[in-house]
């Protein structure tokens, strides 16, 4: 990337006929093959000598077994490096892994259900018209796809879903200058039953619609489960249960996409959230198996991620400051309780009385703690802020469509 560019991904619906559909199922099947015999190898050339294979040496073989299997020879060169580029970044973490003495084995063998779903392709065979553009790939053919394409495209890349194909252009777009934003720092608190708590207490924030898709989700998953595995009917049922996945996925990522830009367009584009650790949050436990599965379905890291360049794209930036005893401190005098609230959804101190909703309270903390360093935690800076007091600030805005602010 260049000095005064910022790189940002699209992704567009692919449309292929279903020869294209036929040729690229079997370009994944090869790079599955590919992808299990290049590991095979490189564990037993590691458990030989105690080296790695490097990316090199791999492309090195996959050039003499072109030349010599017409079946690899038939498929660009370029898109089967991908997968010999990701294995060789997942063996590197494998070694690092070993050498520190953590947990975890070899990268994992693919197997026909978990198979390559996507591959880099070359910019070069990208062709834009005024209604269809398209991406030709060797060996397959021609995905076509409809969308603006903003600013210089500096690589492709094609993923097959369980509902489509999808075409991603990697794009290198310029800065532009940015706007200073006078409106004061927010706090956020990340939750389950609220997906965002503010800090004016006015607008904690939950997507609507979500137990009805996930109650459509646990009936297929019901009907696979009671199939017989490896038969026709257990085929068809994953098949849709695939699907239904896939669909709450793109769902999700576009509620998201609307809540962000919402919050940075009618809040701020100034913010302080949690540092979580969802990895260890969602560890295995008696009893939490119903708590891990709603902590992973809010997709708080995805949420993060995309107010962090909206914001900075407004002139804003994201904090993040440790979690630890937000939700146990006193917004008011400060105090740390010892134990958490007993009331679910009730903070009460025992020094000044203050009651206030649990995820309010949290986010005012998270806001003092990002704004002077009261409550100690790792502070990801990117940009200076005086501290400003923005409680109450966002009273009498309005709801927007889509969203329920309680």
């Amino acid at each position: 990337m260049s000095e005064g560019t910022i790189t940002r991904t699209y992704g567009y619906r692919a449309y292929v006929s279903e020869p294209v559909h036929r040729r690229l199922n079997d370009f994944l099947n090869q790079l599955t093959k590919l992808w299990n015999d290049s590991l095979g190898e490189s564990i037993n050339v590691y458990e030989a000598s105690g080296k790695c294979l490097s990316y090199f040496d791999q492309c090195k073989c996959l050039t003499a077994r072109r030349g010599v299997e017409e079946w690899f020879g038939r498929y660009s060169a370029r898109s089967q490096r991908t997968v010999l580029d990701r294995l060789s970044k997942a063996f590197g973490s494998f070694i690092r892994r070993r050498k520190k003495g953590e947990k975890g084995g070899y990268p994992k063998f693919k197997s026909g259900r978990r198979k390559v779903r996507s591959f880099d392709v070359d910019a070069s065979g990208l062709k834009i018209g005024e209604k269809w553009n398209s991406v030709s790939v060797k060996g397959i053919g021609k995905f076509r796809f409809k969308g603006q394409i903003n600013g210089v495209v500096k690589g492709a890349r094609i993923v097959k879903t369980a509902r489509q194909v999808k075409i991603q252009l990697i794009c290198e777009l310029p800065v532009h200058e940015k706007v200073v934003d006078n409106r004061g720092a927010v706090g956020i608190d990340l939750g389950v039953n609220y997906l965002v708590s503010l800090t004016d207490g006015l607008n904690s924030i939950q997507i609507l619609g979500r137990e009805l898709d996930l109650g459509r989700k646990k009936r297929l998953q019901r009907e696979l489960a009671r199939k017989t595995k490896d038969s026709l009917g257990y085929r068809n049922s994953r098949l849709l249960l695939a699907k239904e996945s896939q669909r709450l996925a793109e769902q999700m990522r576009g509620e998201l996409h609307e809540l962000t830009s919402w919050l940075v367009q009618n809040v701020s584009s100034q913010f302080i959230v949690e540092d979580l650790s969802i990895k260890n949050m969602t560890e295995k436990g008696k009893g939490k198996k119903d708590l891990n599965r709603r902590i992973l379905e809010q997709n708080w890291g995805m949420l993060v991620n995309m107010l962090l360049y909206k914001c900075e794209a407004a002139g804003g930036y994201v904090k993040t400051v440790k979690p630890q005893y937000t939700s146990r401190t006193c917004s008011k005098c400060f105090t740390v309780e010892k134990d958490k609230p007993k009331e679910y959804r009730v903070f009460r101190c025992s020094t000044c009385g203050h009651e206030e909703d649990r995820d309010v309270n949290a986010s005012k903390n998270i806001l003092r703690a990002g704004l002077t360093g009261a409550l100690t935690g790792r502070v990801g800076d990117r940009g200076e802020l005086k501290y400003q007091d923005v409680i109450g600030h966002l009273a009498g805005q309005k709801d927007c469509i889509g969203y329920q602010c309680i």
